[in-house]
């Protein structure tokens, strides 16, 4: 045969295959490939209690024209790590102060175990274990179903929505903003607490407007790629069914159907869109870290970046001519913000304390400072 695949089919298909999905692979009839596994051109596994043939795609690639694929997954992750290190990078540049805001994510005191990196790490981790577990044992419907519960609790995580969201307000000239969807919460009159949060789906409908004003429309774009509100609806209340070949669910009543393939590669890109996320902020905070030490700035307040073991910027002081300081530090074990308050948009500012005593001259730690 010559050296031609499908790539679609290679994009949107698991690592392992059937018969149908190799045939459109290679683009041959399914007899053909029902032919070349009984005489031993190419290796299929059984399972199930129809014993349905099942193909490694990479390996049947190899087998038959001698070619060695990128791993679909991979292609996506490189995209959109790239994208998103740049759109880090043009924040930074458009204001360095409230990219610093953005990738502490700025917030009142809390006490230990209140940054939720940590947690959103061992979901996926215990989650990896247990679909690892179900691709070794050919479960397919427990894959699927594995799958879906960890795209849907990523598609709901806040922080990567939050940090899109204020990456998107910075490089269009905005400030940070401690809840970016603040006016999408519906409150009850004569009340601040009986309300109603914003659902997912007007979040993905900030964030895409925000793009589109900040010119960042590929963003939206990539969005589009991984982001099904019909699948994660219909998972999270139970309305759909599983076959060998399709993702079954009711919408608005009425049936509809999703082939296999569209979830695995709605899936597919969104592990890979999340893992560029968390990769790329973790970037962000090594390369804010690398800055210098301390900043002037004009009103002769002195911005002190801090860093943890690791170098990487895990929080902030402000040092004011009176002798003041404002602070925010983030770490595991807890979350201090001293003489920082909250505007009524959601933007950082701080508590100078005496004015009468301020003076012209840089201080820290009550000490003239000089830059070397």
């Amino acid at each position: 045969m010559d050296s031609e695949f499908n790539k679609e089919v290679y994009k949107s298909t698991p690592e392992v295959i059937n018969v149908s999905q190799a045939a459109a692979l290679l683009g041959v009839h399914i007899n053909t490939i029902r032919r070349w596994a009984n005489d031993g051109y190419i290796s299929s596994e059984r399972f199930g209690k129809r014993r349905d043939r099942r193909f490694n795609k990479d390996k049947l690639l190899r087998d038959v024209l001698n070619i060695k694929v990128i791993d679909g997954k991979k292609e996506a992750y490189s995209k959109y790590y790239d994208y998103l290190k740049d759109l880090w990078k043009r924040a930074i540049q458009k204001n360095a102060v409230q990219s610093v805001y953005t990738a502490l994510q700025v917030s009142g005191v809390h006490y230990g175990h209140w940054d939720p990196t940590i947690e959103i790490q061992d979901f996926f981790n215990d989650f990896n274990q247990l679909l690892s577990e179900a691709s070794k044992k050919h479960e397919e419907k427990r894959v699927y179903r594995i799958g879906l519960i960890m795209y849907c609790h990523a598609l709901e995580m806040s922080f990567p929505l939050s940090t899109l969201a204020n990456l998107l307000l910075i490089v269009g000239g905005k400030d940070y903003r401690i809840d970016p969807f603040f006016e999408l919460w519906k409150r009850k009159k004569g009340t601040i607490f009986d309300a109603r949060p914003p659902s997912l789906k007007e979040k993905i409908r900030v964030i895409k407007k925000l793009a589109e004003e900040a010119g960042e429309s590929k963003l939206a774009a990539f969005i589009d790629e991984y982001f099904n509100d019909k699948v994660r609806n219909a998972f999270y209340h139970s309305d759909y069914c599983l076959t060998d070949e399709e993702f079954r669910f009711s919408d608005g009543g009425i049936a509809t159907s999703l082939p296999l393939a569209k979830i695995d590669s709605i899936i597919m890109c969104s592990f890979a869109f999340y893992e560029a996320f968390f990769h790329t902020h973790s970037w962000a905070k090594k390369f804010i870290g690398a800055a210098k030490k301390y900043h002037k700035w004009p009103n002769y307040e002195v911005f002190e970046i801090l860093k943890n073991d690791q170098d990487e910027l895990c929080g902030f002081k402000v040092h004011f001519s009176n002798g003041q300081t404002a602070k925010f530090l983030r770490q595991p074990e807890k979350v201090e913000a001293v003489n920082l308050m909250f505007e009524h948009d959601g933007s950082v500012n701080y508590f100078v304390g005496s004015i009468d005593q301020l003076t012209k001259q840089w201080l820290v730690d009550g000490k003239p400072y000089e830059e070397s």
